[in-house]
């Protein structure tokens, strides 16, 4: 292709706006960093106004963290536009694609330069007069979410997540049914923000009740309240929002317990189904919902008995290795190491790309990268990592997968064969692969630090399974995460050093795997429902 390029006659250079970018594309995915850098940057000035080569070097700065040329770049666009047009390049820019993570990186390192933001607010007030419901709705969530996690403004950011909602529920089925995404991700965002301000105020001797009542209105499926019979005939749904107002009844309301025992039911009857049912698929997410769910309830005995049993086969993967590495140090040397190295972490990637084409529910095809779901249970589970893309066919095609770790695992959790790679629940085996594509034992920081490598976990208890590793949970304790992913406010739960005789607490171990006793279920059940 680059041959290609090279033989077009001058007035075909135009060409180079649209193929290069796909060429940088490509080298990225064969691990041509550098290659994919040059022709990004190649394409970008062979046709500055090619909106896809704008976005491509945008990107490929951000790869290099330069975050000063990313800037530049944006004030170049903001400065320039098409002939004809009333809007800027860079207004057109954020109506065309997800770069707000990109972008709000640079932001936060330059200081929050205040024509990004103003530009982002006219895209918004341009795609509000336009028919095009998608834009509407997309670009006042995405532009929400860039202000509470790169602006640190919450109103602002409610405001918008709330009329992204409302356009999505006024807008027909097809479109609805086309990004079920939208309510998970923003209504997922707006639901922690009731909670998180609403804490505020309470904490602050100020109102907390509208915001307590928005994070209802989430969580309820149905009502028939009444002024006398407050709650007696609500009917909440399985998702986060119904997690967040039963904790908010039970620890700030202090609701009589069979009141907020019932924002949990729906979810927590999902959760034991997923362990019942005849597929062996997603008992591993049914265990780690379930386990979030428990922290919320604010059992963190059986919480921390399931998170020790699904971190387990992490404990005995880790032992494997250092055995291996032991032995090896005489008899191998630094080249089949790295030899051997290299084969694992190819392996994988082979067995996560596997594990996702396999996954199952709400999750969107065209949507990689971040957290979707079907009703609320397993899917809403999987890593939020963020990542960009083109609106393409009425869906965000997020085409940017995170940078694997540099520190890759060694041995990948799916090639443990012999030591507790799978659990056991009612008789049925269930292999642990799926641990990998949930993002069970990775930390969501901003560091590169491997799940063979951190020396502490941490599980955030109000966010929704975000974990972090002790140096990225200092990182959000003073306030200094780039995006800002979980409070200072918030409390955490450890769950790695695993505490010991913790896993024995639910499970027992035949020497070959973890085998959830029924009876313990059944004490779940008999507790909770």
């Amino acid at each position: 292709m680059e041959e290609a390029y090279s033989l077009l006659p001058e007035n075909l250079a135009d060409f180079g706006g649209s193929l290069l970018p796909r060429i940088a594309e490509w080298k990225k995915s064969i691990g041509d960093d550098q290659g994919a850098h040059e022709a990004a940057l190649q394409g970008y000035n062979a046709v500055p106004s090619s909106a896809i080569a704008q976005y491509t070097y945008l990107r490929a700065l951000d790869e290099q963290k330069d975050s000063t040329g990313l800037i530049k770049v944006l004030n170049d666009l903001q400065q320039s536009s098409l002939p004809g047009s009333q809007v800027s390049c860079l207004v057109r820019l954020f109506n065309r694609y997800d770069i707000f993570d990109e972008v709000g990186r640079a932001y936060r390192a330059q200081g929050c330069p205040k024509f990004v933001l103003a530009e982002m607010k006219q895209a918004v007030d341009t795609a509000g007069a336009s028919r095009d419901t998608l834009t509407r709705f997309w670009l006042r969530g995405e532009v929400g979410m860039f202000q509470y996690q790169y602006n640190d403004e919450t109103e602002d950011a409610i405001k918008l997540l709330e009329k992204a909602l409302k356009t999505l529920a006024n807008a027909g089925p097809k479109l609805q049914e086309e990004n079920v995404w939208a309510p998970i991700r923003y209504g997922h965002q707006l639901a922690r923000l009731y909670f998180d301000v609403g804490v505020s105020a309470r904490e602050n001797g100020t109102n907390a009740w509208p915001y307590a009542k928005r994070l209802k209105q989430l969580a309820t499926v149905t009502t028939n309240a009444n002024e006398d019979y407050r709650d007696f005939f609500d009917f909440y749904g399985p998702g986060y929002a119904s997690l967040l107002w039963g904790r908010w009844l039970r620890t700030y309301e202090r609701a009589p317990e069979d009141m907020w025992k019932k924002a949990f039911k729906a979810r927590i009857l999902d959760e034991l189904k997923m362990l019942d049912d005849e597929d062996p698929s997603n008992d591993m997410a049914g265990l780690h919902s379930l386990a979030i769910t428990l922290l919320h309830l604010g059992d963190d005995g059986a919480a921390g008995a399931i998170l020790a049993v699904l971190f387990m086969p992490l404990k005995a993967s880790r032992e494997t290795i250092q055995e291996g590495h032991n032995s090896s140090e005489d008899t191998s040397s630094d080249d089949e190491l790295n030899e051997e190295d290299n084969g694992d972490r190819n392996n994988v990637q082979r067995w996560e790309k596997v594990e996702a084409e396999g996954c199952e529910g709400g999750a969107n095809p065209n949507i990689e990268g971040k957290a979707h779901e079907g009703d609320g249970v397993g899917q809403d589970l999987i890593s939020s990592r963020h990542a960009g893309g083109e609106l393409v066919q009425g869906v965000a095609n997020f085409n940017k997968n995170p940078a694997p770790d540099s520190n890759y695992p060694t041995t990948p959790l799916g090639r443990m064969t012999e030591q507790a790679e799978a659990v056991t629940i009612n008789k049925k085996t269930r292999l642990a692969l799926s641990l990998d594509v949930l993002g069970v034992h990775h930390c969501d920081g901003p560091c590169s630090t491997g799940y063979y490598e951190y020396t502490s976990l941490y599980i955030c208890r109000i966010c929704l399974g975000t974990k972090f590793c002790g140096e990225c949970l200092q990182l959000v304790k003073e306030e200094r995460l780039v995006c800002r992913d979980c409070s200072p406010r918030h409390t955490w739960y450890q769950v790695w050093p695993i505490p010991e005789g913790k896993a024995e607490l639910a499970a027992d171990f035949d020497g070959e795997k973890w085998m959830i006793r029924k009876e313990w279920l059944d004490g779940l059940r008999a507790e909770w429902l």
